[in-house]
């Protein structure tokens, strides 16, 4: 079990390093990469915005539909 976990480790290091350099050595000039790193960055950022939002909308759900309100949550987790 050990090696196979080993194995994944090793392949999926070794795609993102591949992934890191290709975007470096691509034949793009440094600045459009950088614009184009910029981008992925702001994107992806939005993205854990946006996942956070809905989180955080489930867990107040969850919240008003199953916790009474003069329940604390942390009365629940104690």
């Amino acid at each position: 079990m050990k090696k196979n976990n080993a194995i994944w480790i090793a392949l999926g290091s070794g795609l993102v390093i591949g992934g890191i350099l290709g975007v470096i050595f691509a034949p793009n000039k440094g600045k459009d990469t950088r614009e184009k790193i910029a981008k992925q960055g702001k994107k992806f950022k939005e993205g854990l915005d946006e996942l956070k939002q809905k989180v955080q909308l489930r867990k107040n759900g969850f919240k008003k539909d199953y916790v009474p309100e003069d329940v604390e949550m942390e009365e629940l987790v104690h």
